[in-house]
């Protein structure tokens, strides 16, 4: 006969009531008392069945957390940090990768419902709010590029990145200064990196010279190398690359290396502080404060779980920029 909540109170010499709160973790059960029914627990080798209790009190205790791909060095290298904030307020995770691809996401979020209390979902570009919603299930998107979902949303401050990256190339005396577009498919709104590279030189008097921004053909997916080859063939005389992505950084550092121009052309990366060190001299960089994203996704994602209804927000972190002597120029935090 399977032992019951009841044989662990009984034995216990506790409430069911008490027992209860102590397994689903609704209230709080003082020292001694815990200490009783963990011991009662093991001497009658009680199964809790924490997905049929879950059903009843909706609570799971578990955060779905959606990634783009395990190979992306920048959400890897927050998810240690996103499961200790999770674990010190009594959540789990369960991770899963979407790869960017609609139906896998859809996919991935029917199977989260009834399972997870919220989801955390990153860098997805794609027009995901419908699927969000029809799950019901709370949801934060932390997205590198794009600040218009529809739903909360943590995320870099993209124009006051771009302006002071493409001020602090323009105080080297670099002029042609040219990047990558880096916002995704289907995205209509204004592009806050091309806006903020227009303030700079705006700012700083100067014309912009669109040819020096690659930007994304929806029809046709060029490679980072041949995306570089046809800035530089109708731009030979750029003196610099501003990166908004690791993966950007690497890509842009590895085409110069490949072709001898490291010592022509200036790169300033992104989140690569890892890196950054490799090159000499060290390269300069803008750098997310991983903290404060972890922080801040995982408290408008309790705030959205106890309270469904809420006004959507968008939070922008803190960023630094770094020199090549490991110098801060700047930081912001709003």
């Amino acid at each position: 006969m399977a032992i019951t909540m009841k044989d662990v109170a009984r034995h216990a010499g506790v409430g069911l009531g008490t027992v209860s709160n102590y397994l689903s973790g609704k209230a709080k059960v003082s020292e001694h008392k815990s200490e009783l029914i963990e011991k009662a627990i093991k001497e009658l080798n009680y199964k809790f069945n924490s997905t049929a209790q879950a059903l009843k009190t909706k609570k799971f205790m578990y955060i779905g957390v959606l990634i783009p791909a395990f190979t992306n060095n920048f959400v890897m290298s927050l998810l240690s940090i996103l499961e200790e904030e999770l674990n010190e307020n009594g959540y789990h995770m369960i991770v899963l990768e979407h790869g960017k691809r609609e139906e896998t996401f859809r996919h991935h979020v029917t199977h989260l419902i009834n399972r997870v209390d919220g989801m955390i979902v990153f860098e997805t570009q794609m027009k995901v709010k419908n699927i969000i919603e029809d799950s019901q299930i709370p949801t934060v998107i932390y997205d590198n590029y794009f600040m218009g979902y529809g739903s909360d949303q943590v995320g870099p401050n993209l124009l006051e990145i771009s302006k002071e990256a493409t001020i602090a190339l323009i105080k080297k005396n670099h002029t042609k200064i040219a990047f990558i577009e880096n916002i995704g498919k289907g995205v209509e709104e204004e592009n806050p990196i091309i806006k903020g590279y227009e303030k700079a030189f705006s700012q700083a008097g100067l014309k912009v010279d669109k040819s020096l921004i690659y930007e994304i053909n929806r029809e046709h997916k060029e490679s980072m190398p041949e995306k570089i080859s046809i800035l530089l063939d109708r731009n030979p005389d750029i003196t610099a690359f501003v990166a908004f992505s690791y993966k950007q950084t690497v890509g842009i550092w590895s085409y110069l290396a490949q072709n001898h121009l490291l010592d022509k052309i200036y790169l300033l990366g992104y989140n690569c502080r890892e890196i950054s060190k490799l090159k000499y001299p060290n390269m300069c960089y803008v750098q997310i404060n991983l903290e404060e994203v972890v922080r801040k996704l995982v408290y408008l994602l309790l705030k959205r779980v106890i309270n469904f209804d809420h006004s959507v927000e968008t939070i922008t972190v803190g960023h630094r920029l770094v020199n090549e002597n490991n110098i801060v120029w700047n930081y912001v935090n709003e």
